[in-house]
């Protein structure tokens, strides 16, 4: 078959096949293996001179003489791309060196990796191949091989198994004795060079930063001890932790130094849990006479710290150790009232008293901010000072509310007594007020009737949301605002400018309700004053009603009337939707076009009509709406359809006659 001309479609391996097979086709090959416009392939008919050159490459490069054995032309040509890795070979010249594939060693366990040009090493572990890093030549490699199986002939408790090295095992008795006491990771770390800690047990070399790295595995998790400048540190740290892992009933200790150069460390480190003996030895506190204090020295202020519940918390910085232990020690008594661990104080506990009693009724959040220093220590609950005013919060159903903040902490406490009595009147916890609750009782009373929004939009000081003696007024934007509740959804009944109005008609909207099977009203004057307005609003609808006593419409004596910017607006509903009739001059006018359209309605199968005129007047009009739809209907109401005899016409039109046909 023929090699499409252009863009070849195929990858580098078939071009590589169709170049071999025919050297005119070169260009299919990568530039980098192409020579002076000729294929790089070598030709059967090299003769001996290419032998002497291969021979002398492969002395460059430290491959055995039998390497180039046997190599073809098409070995040269899978090679060439690996021939620049190979520094001091021209191209072409390393082409016939590199072996097509990877070469066996005349050494256990070592073979020639072509890719990268080395020796690599590798040995059979549990049944798996692990390899053991690539060397610059085979030798190093071998004796990479032999560390291992020694190691894994130790390792199966079985040192005089016949192990096929290398070279003699007496070469390896200084390199055996350092990885006797490492596991197979960290043997395999060592041989391969990633790691320069054949020296100490648990003591690793970070290459990015030129440190030793000191870690230890307790309980099937690697903690690290910190980083140091020298492996002697980070070997010393080691065995500290090892030692302490011992002491609290771990495994026995193996350690790099002996363990009689740790007695002084050991009693220090004797009274601490694991995150203390961890923070002490990772370098970020200094050894401090208390417990629970550690030394920023980034910041050069001491740390105090506790572990609550398995999280550690921070205490906050203090200027003197005192302090921080002082704080530790409140922390930790709080913590064994609450149910904790039996407290291990720095001072005496007797010390602590008034302050435990107050901090008996806080959260932990609490406590943590008052010990912290954000907040001064007030003498009332439930009050801090923040940003140099008192500020009152208390906690409801798991969130933290703001109560305000106020010039003194007397009447942050004050306002933090009201919020606490009216959670316990509403079914919380019992309250324990700064001050007698015998002083809350006007407090509470008006309190009793809103929710918590609204409790808490008073007690931060915001204008009252409802500070009226009336059900359902509220005082807002400098107007009275009546608002009603009606099947879950919330009215407002419009703004009055005195609250007895705005009570009035709450309470007509009340009795609405519940003249149409809603609850029972409960109004603020007696019902009796409001038999005309209950006539008047039995006929009407809900949002008629509501309509009307927003004060939307001026009280006019007809139905389905109302004055808007000065002329009379007749409105009717049909099929729930509310339809404009139009605005006229007189209250009559709008009278009529309501009447004529409930006429309509109640003669389409609508509900019966209530006029505000006799039936009899609307005879003549009933005649001519009878044909017509609603549409039309509403539109004649309106005053936007002159006196035609033909439907669909109007008097703008100017061929009636064409608009008919």
């Amino acid at each position: 078959s023929q090699v499409p001309v252009g863009r070849p479609r195929w990858g580098l391996a078939y071009r590589r096949c169709v170049a071999r097979s025919r050297p005119s086709q070169s260009w299919l090959l990568p530039h980098w293996q192409r020579h002076n416009g000729a294929s790089t392939v070598l030709s059967a008919h090299a003769g001996g001179a290419h032998n002497v050159e291969a021979s002398a490459a492969s002395k460059a490069v430290g491959l055995p003489k039998d390497t180039t054995a046997g190599i073809t032309s098409s070995s040269s040509d899978d090679s060439a791309n690996d021939a620049r890795k190979l520094p001091g070979l021209h191209k072409i010249e390393a082409a016939k060196v590199l072996p097509r594939h990877n070469v066996a060693s005349k050494f256990r366990g070592v073979t020639f990796f072509r890719l990268l040009g080395k020796w690599r090493a590798q040995i059979s572990w549990e049944g798996k191949r692990v390899p053991l890093g690539f060397f610059a030549d085979q030798q190093q490699a071998a004796e990479a091989y032999d560390k291992a199986a020694l190691y894994k002939a130790l390792y199966k408790d079985d040192p005089s198994a016949n192990v096929k090295l290398n070279f003699p095992s007496d070469t390896y008795a200084e390199a055996m004795k350092k990885l006797t006491g490492l596991e197979w990771t960290e043997v395999v770390r060592s041989i391969r060079g990633r790691s320069n800690v054949p020296n100490f047990r648990g003591v690793t070399l970070l290459h990015y930063t030129g440190k030793w790295k000191a870690q230890i595995n307790r309980q099937g998790v690697v903690h690290s001890l910190g980083h140091f400048d020298n492996q002697e540190q980070a070997a010393a740290t080691f065995d500290k932790a090892a030692l302490y892992m011992e002491f609290k009933g771990g495994p026995a200790a193996k350690l790099n130094f002996p363990s009689d150069d740790y007695e002084e460390d050991m009693e220090e480190l004797a009274g601490l849990d694991w995150d203390e003996v961890v923070q002490l030895l990772r370098g970020r506190s200094k050894s401090s006479k208390f417990r629970g204090v550690y030394l920023d020295q980034d910041r050069g202020k001491w740390i105090a710290r506790i572990r609550r519940q398995g999280v550690e918390c921070s205490l906050g910085l203090f200027a003197d150790q005192e302090q921080a232990a002082a704080t530790y020690d409140k922390a930790a008594l709080y913590i064994e009232l609450k149910g904790g661990p039996a407290a291990k104080p720095n001072f005496p506990s007797d010390g602590y008293e008034e302050d435990l009693e107050e901090l008996a009724g806080l959260g932990w959040t609490e406590v943590l901010r008052l010990l912290r220093g954000r907040s001064t220590s007030s003498k009332f609950r439930g009050v801090s000072l923040d940003e140099g005013k008192w500020k009152a919060g208390i906690r409801r159903r798991g969130v933290n509310y703001h109560l305000g903040s106020h010039a003194n902490e007397e009447q942050a406490a004050a306002v933090y007594d009201k919020a606490a009595l009216y959670m316990e009147l509403r079914g919380g916890p019992a309250a324990n007020p700064n001050f007698s609750s015998d002083g809350y009782e006007e407090d509470l009373t008006e309190l009793a009737g809103l929710d918590w929004d609204e409790v808490l939009h008073l007690l931060r000081g915001h204008k009252k949301k409802k500070s009226s003696k009336f059900r359902g007024v509220t005082w807002l934007k400098g107007k009275w605002k009546a608002q009603v509740n009606w099947q879950g959804v919330k009215y407002s009944l419009g703004s009055h400018a005195n609250e007895e109005q705005a009570a009035a008609a709450y309470d007509k909207a009340a009795l609405y309700m519940e003249l149409k099977g809603g609850p029972a009203a409960n109004p603020n004057f007696p019902s009796d004053s409001y038999k005309e307005d209950m006539e008047e609003l039995a006929g009407l609808d809900w949002d008629e009603v509501v309509h009307l006593l927003r004060g939307r419409s001026t009280s006019s004596k007809f139905r389905g009337v109302a004055l808007d910017q000065g002329k009379w607006k007749a409105q009717v509903y049909w099929q729930g939707v509310g339809y404009t009739l139009g605005s006229h001059a007189s209250e009559e006018q709008a009278a009529a076009a309501y009447d004529i359209a409930a006429l309509y309605r109640e003669v389409k199968g609508g509900p019966a009509a209530k006029l505000n005129f006799p039936s009899d007047g609307y005879k003549e009009d009933m005649t001519e709406l009878a044909g017509l739809d609603w549409d039309e209907v509403v539109h004649l109401l309106r005053g936007r359809k002159a006196s035609s005899k033909f439907r669909g016409v109007h008097s703008d039109c100017k061929d009636m006659e064409h608009v008919r046909t």
